[in-house]
């Protein structure tokens, strides 16, 4: 005996299941993917945002494939650091207190404030990695793709 398929003769399909408005967004192309690895790159831009409630800070670095005076930038890659809520002075071991302390800037007897554009242009010897989760938590089983980040700033070129 075959498979029968009896459809009710009171169904009435929904001519529109919703209002579906024409919206248009702007795009950006997808972040770079690069080997995981320790690699020369340069501060070149910097922008600080709200997310989830915390104020975020991008750092973007351009990477260079070997030294930075011969060879070609691999990629942009960003490194996010959280600052600490309005007020509230940075932990001694973070990384953004870190690339200060590698500058010469982070005196040892007393708090100070330090403005950010020191970093800009600044040459690094970073490691970067892949990222592991996004905002709806681990990009394992997903068809999600990593991107580089730039884990940790190591030295100074």
């Amino acid at each position: 005996m075959g498979l029968m398929i009896v459809l009710a003769s009171n169904v009435v399909p929904l001519e529109s299941a919703g209002r579906w408005e024409t919206i248009e967004v702007r795009v950006s192309p997808p972040r770079p993917q690069i080997a995981p690895g320790t690699y020369w790159a340069r501060s070149v831009s910097l922008r600080k945002y709200t997310a989830f409630n915390r104020t975020i800070l991008e750092l973007q670095f351009d990477v260079y494939k070997a030294a930075p005076e011969d060879s070609p930038v691999l990629a942009r890659v960003p490194m996010f650091v959280r600052l600490p809520k309005s007020g509230d002075r940075l932990s001694a071991n973070c990384r953004l207190a870190s690339m200060l302390r590698m500058l010469g800037l982070v005196r040892s007897d007393r708090v100070q404030a330090q403005n950010l554009d020191v970093l800009r242009g600044k040459l690094w010897r970073v490691e970067v990695a892949d990222t592991k989760q996004d905002q709806g938590g681990p990009l394992k089983d997903t068809d999600l793709k990593p991107y580089s980040v730039v884990r940790r700033p190591i030295g100074r070129g």
